[in-house]
């Protein structure tokens, strides 16, 4: 039986809606109330997305290519978005501080305050 893991998803703070977030290869949409942590599953494809109480509330697909171009392309912005923020990895001690392109962490990963 793989071991789940447990990703946190975050997402700027006071935002609370749904964009692509990038984990092991795949965008999945994550951040609204309703996928603020997610947990890897057996499918590489999927995520099992919690609320802030840590509830299940349902699976994600990942995003493809065209979605999330879609999704950029509707927000006005490119894939390559300029702003970056720096982020540390979670449930590592003395984790080193990375930035990353986009304004927001990914799937894994923490902003370093």
């Amino acid at each position: 039986m793989k071991k789940l893991t447990l990703i946190a998803v975050l997402a700027l703070a006071g935002c609370a809606t749904a964009q692509p977030n990038y984990f092991n290869g795949k965008h999945y949409m994550t951040g609204d109330s309703d996928c603020r942590y997610a947990q890897q599953t057996a499918n590489p494809e999927v995520i099992m997305c919690l609320n802030e109480d840590m509830e299940r509330t349902g699976t994600r697909q990942a995003m493809s290519d065209i979605q999330v171009q879609a999704w950029y392309s509707k927000q006005g912005q490119s894939s390559s978005v300029s702003s970056s923020v720096q982020c540390k990895q979670i449930g590592v001690i003395s984790s080193e501080i990375k930035t990353f392109s986009g304004g927001v962490c990914p799937i894994g990963w923490m902003k370093a305050y």
